[in-house]
């Protein structure tokens, strides 16, 4: 059985200052705290990234989204397609064929 009497008050707490003008995006008037200091940003380890240089080539909407000068036909790729030309038909419209 645990005895309360023996136990140490814990000291009074003040509450915090707040700005009652403050308020919240949606217009509510609740008193909010202050921000405080944010902590710092540690960079990410390996988050460094080179620029991507696209190939320029396209034939008729799609645009090759291999790297620039790579080998072999121009490919784009969709959610659940893919088109491949080459340099012969780059620059004109699928029409014109």
């Amino acid at each position: 059985m645990h005895d309360d009497t023996t136990t140490t008050p814990l000291p009074a707490v003040e509450a915090e200052p707040t700005d009652d003008a403050t308020t919240d995006p949606l217009g509510d008037r609740t008193p909010q705290r202050p921000l405080r200091h944010a902590a710092p940003q540690r960079p990410v380890a390996g988050a460094v990234r080179t620029a991507r240089t696209l190939c320029m080539s396209v034939f008729d909407r799609w645009r090759c989204g291999l790297e620039d000068g790579h080998g072999g036909l121009h490919t784009a790729t969709e959610v659940g397609a893919t088109t491949s030309w080459n340099d012969a038909v780059a620059g004109r419209m699928l029409r014109e064929l």
